[in-house]
């Protein structure tokens, strides 16, 4: 393979990545870990194709956003149960243990 194939592989490839931490609910920080990725180079390969990351809300925010995990996305990984509550709604799940993480980097 020539090396010119092998750099638009490599970007195809990026591209791809940095869409899928996109709409990914982890943060840049959970979405390398969980993936085996630097994120050192998540950042860089962001910045070298020009497409952001995505900007992670900051502790002070009043609302956030829940995203579902579709069970075949869940694979083998073991789910822990998990229940938020608020002023009058429970919410009772079972995620992976990174999503909980993730959860909690939300509220601290």
């Amino acid at each position: 393979m020539d090396k010119a194939r092998e750099q638009a592989e490599s970007k195809n490839k990026w591209e791809q990545i940095i869409k899928e931490c996109q709409a990914s609910p982890l943060t840049i920080v959970g979405f390398a870990r969980h993936h085996n990725i630097g994120e050192g180079s998540l950042h860089n390969w962001s910045k070298r194709l020009g497409i952001p990351l995505k900007n992670k809300p900051s502790a002070d925010i009043g609302f956030i956003e829940l995203k579902t995990v579709p069970p075949e996305a869940m694979g083998e990984r073991v789910a822990y149960p998990v229940e938020i509550r608020t002023h009058d709604l429970i919410i009772k799940t079972k995620v992976p243990w990174i999503l909980v993480v993730e959860l909690m980097k939300e509220f601290a």
